[in-house]
């Protein structure tokens, strides 16, 4: 089947219906990185990859999988996986460095309902307009 996908790209057909690949790219705030997100369905997206841009050509800098993934304000790749804020920084000639931020694998979350006098909804019904 022909896609204009790039080679290795899987595209998926059930009753009638075609899913191509879900591609989303950013570029840092200096141009020169693009983060890709990708994924082979409509799924939620956790495969990305960084490329260094350049005139020549865009050579793949890292791979990852994660649950999210952003380019910060400062113009530093930003990725959570599995819990873990990291932070990621693109060194010429060496591998990319990983820097975890925070572990919140261990945190459990509970429900809190907010006090009565900071509630934003009123609890008072209401009539309607026109009925």
């Amino acid at each position: 089947m022909q896609s204009g996908y790039s080679e290795g790209v899987e595209l998926w057909e059930r009753n009638g219906w075609k899913r191509e690949p879900v591609v989303w790219n950013k570029l840092d705030r200096y141009g020169k990185m693009r983060l890709v997100a990708g994924g082979a369905d409509w799924a939620p997206v956790n495969r990305f990859s960084v490329s260094k841009l350049s005139q020549r050509d865009e050579p793949m800098l890292t791979t990852f999988t994660a649950n999210w993934a952003d380019w910060d304000q400062s113009g530093r790749l930003v990725v959570v996986q599995e819990g873990k804020p990291m932070s990621v920084s693109f060194h010429r000639r060496r591998e990319p460095e990983w820097i975890e931020l925070e572990d919140f694998t261990d945190d459990k979350f509970e429900a809190v309902a907010p006090p009565e006098d900071e509630a934003h909804f009123s609890r008072r019904v209401r009539k309607r307009v026109g009925t």
